[in-house]
């Protein structure tokens, strides 16, 4: 399924429902810790692979 997780994604015919149930069912658990000015984020999927995601977080009175 992981190969074809963006086709399914993006398929004319898959609903926002649709890709809901399809990250739920691919995503095990999303652990978030905020370290100063970044927001650290570690996806653990389903088949045991995970995935190191890092943002910066916006400023007091700045959105995006």
């Amino acid at each position: 399924m992981g190969a074809d997780l963006e086709l399914a994604c993006h398929h004319a015919n898959a609903t926002a429902t649709t890709r809901k149930r399809i990250i739920r069912a691919a995503i095990r658990e999303i652990v978030v810790a905020i370290e100063d000015d970044q927001i650290k984020m570690l996806v653990h999927w389903q088949g045991g692979d995970h995935t190191a995601l890092s943002v910066r977080k916006n400023k007091a009175g700045h959105h995006r």
